[in-house]
């Protein structure tokens, strides 16, 4: 039976108490880490009304990155013979932090842009010299991970021991396994030794989760570009990271850095922060108002949890499938992940036999985000959800029109909502 750790376990390990096991087990966390923020950010980039602004092209490109450190962390579980596992990923957001208890300070919920989520995007991408800017210093002592970018250290450290003590890892890595890599000229390499572990680990620091750079800037090998956290507080503050003397940046001083060419705030579709069992309640209610209204809703969530459920199958075949249909799987994934914004703000079309797409009875809808919720229903929402209305109403406009979001289910582990 694989490992199953969670990260402030693997945090607490001595070096030398690491097997090859656990590090197979902690790169399939890092891979789950990584998978995990996509319908997050996406969800905020979608939200946005024209998506022509800066805010839009900063989402996109750390969307971008998140998916090829994602494969970067495949590619690493593979060459060390393990089988990264992703057709089942599924954080079932709202949750407390990330998967592995990654960030368990951070409330995750799918919702819209706003400057309380790309705080919450800021908590998940700080690095350790920028976290006492979220967490008092009580919180600090008593948390268990403070930040992703400790995480992949403790791992790359690992790693070093435990290639230290006989050549493990190499060992490994050329024993190999049953899993393929994959190699693109966007940023993911094969690792075929040593050293290729240690690269991917650094790609991934340096340009997001936990940048080790003071200067919030990535090395030059990795294109010298701003960390994740950086492209995020730009939005939050409204303003482009200045730094051209690379000095380091500390809490006290951040938000002076931030005084460049303005970031506009984009105007936001004001859409209703996603429900734990999915809107099932709501839909039940609109059922009762508008049974049509509700079909069309439910059909359009429907279709795009569909699409997704694609994109997630596809993914793992990259990695599991036949390698000579390696090519054609990834294709199939990273158009199916661009195609998701369709349903989402265009249109949808749902099969009623999924996984079955039998064109003849697909049924085409308006696009999620263009779909009202009844006033009726807002009215009903702190009875119909007590526990979470409080954080919904932070997180959506209850006094304005409210619209349906994606809610990014994994239909491998997940079934359908229904009426």
């Amino acid at each position: 039976m694989p490992i199953t750790k969670q990260i402030h376990e693997f945090l607490s390990m001595e070096k030398h108490e690491w097997t090859l096991d656990d590090i197979k087990a902690a790169l399939q966390s890092a891979m789950e880490l990584e998978q995990s923020t996509l319908p997050l950010y996406s969800f905020a980039m979608y939200s946005m009304r024209t998506q022509n602004y800066t805010a839009y092209n900063l989402m996109r490109s750390i969307i971008m990155e998140e998916m090829i450190h994602m494969a970067v962390a495949a590619n690493m579980l593979a060459a060390l013979g393990g089988t990264p596992r992703i057709r089942d990923l599924d954080p079932g957001y709202p949750t407390n932090g990330l998967p592995g208890g990654a960030e368990p300070d951070v409330h995750a919920r799918l919702s819209p842009l706003s400057r309380k989520q790309i705080r919450n995007f800021m908590r998940v991408e700080v690095p350790d010299f920028l976290l006492s800017n979220f967490l008092t210093a009580d919180q600090m002592a008593q948390e268990e991970f403070p930040t992703i970018g400790r995480f992949y250290n403790t791992v790359k450290n690992a790693l070093i021991h435990m290639e230290s003590e006989g050549g493990q890892i190499t060992t490994a890595i050329s024993t190999g396994g049953p899993s393929n890599q994959i190699e693109d000229d966007i940023g993911i390499a094969r690792i075929a030794d040593f050293n290729g572990l240690l690269q991917g680990i650094e790609e991934i620091m340096e340009q997001g989760e936990g940048s080790s750079s003071p200067t919030l800037m990535a090395a030059a090998q990795f294109e010298a570009e701003e960390s994740h956290y950086t492209k995020f507080a730009e939005i939050f503050y409204g303003r482009k990271f200045v730094n051209p003397e690379l000095r380091a940046v500390t809490p006290d001083t951040e938000a002076s850095f931030f005084r460049g060419d303005r970031v506009i705030t984009p105007a936001v579709i004001n859409v209703m922060a996603v429900t734990a069992d999915g809107y099932e309640k709501i839909l039940q209610e609109f059922n009762q108002i508008d049974p049509e209204g509700a079909r069309r809703a439910q059909q359009a969530l429907d279709g795009l949890d569909q699409a997704y459920t694609e994109v997630m199958t596809a993914l793992d075949d990259v990695w599991n499938g036949p390698k000579e249909q390696q090519g054609p799987n990834l294709s199939k994934a990273v158009i199916g992940m661009t195609e998701l914004k369709v349903p989402v703000r265009i249109s949808s079309t749902y099969y009623p036999n999924f996984p079955d797409k039998n064109p003849e009875t697909a049924v085409h809808n308006p696009a999620i985000m263009a779909q009202q919720m009844p006033v009726e229903i807002i009215s009903k929402l702190s009875r119909l959800y007590p526990d979470e209305y409080e954080e919904i109403s932070a997180y959506t406009d209850l006094s304005q029109p409210v619209f349906f979001g994606p809610r990014y289910f994994n239909l491998n582990v997940r079934s359908l909502p229904t009426l």
